[in-house]
């Protein structure tokens, strides 16, 4: 199992120009062909969505997953950004 940052910064604006290696992370699990989950981790200082993927061994999509609900369980409820309540 291996926790990582979903991207290197933080959501962007709707309709805003999507940053440039936005998928750079996330790309690993798609190249090495294994399973992995994204999950909201936090909110950035600007009120961002921030987020942070679990990859498993390939075949294991189970453990991702469960990797991802254990952590959405010790997190708790993720706060709505502004302007989504």
């Amino acid at each position: 199992m291996l926790a990582a940052p979903t991207a290197c910064e933080t959501a962007f604006p709707f309709g805003s120009e999507v940053p440039a290696g936005q998928a750079d992370i996330t790309a690993f699990a798609d190249l090495a062909g294994i399973p992995a989950t994204s999950v909201p981790s936090a909110l950035s200082s600007a009120g961002l969505p921030m987020a942070i993927q679990f990859m498993a061994p390939a075949g294991e999509d189970a453990r991702a997953l469960g990797a991802a609900m254990a952590y959405e369980d010790l997190r708790g409820e993720f706060p709505a950004p502004d302007g989504f309540e």
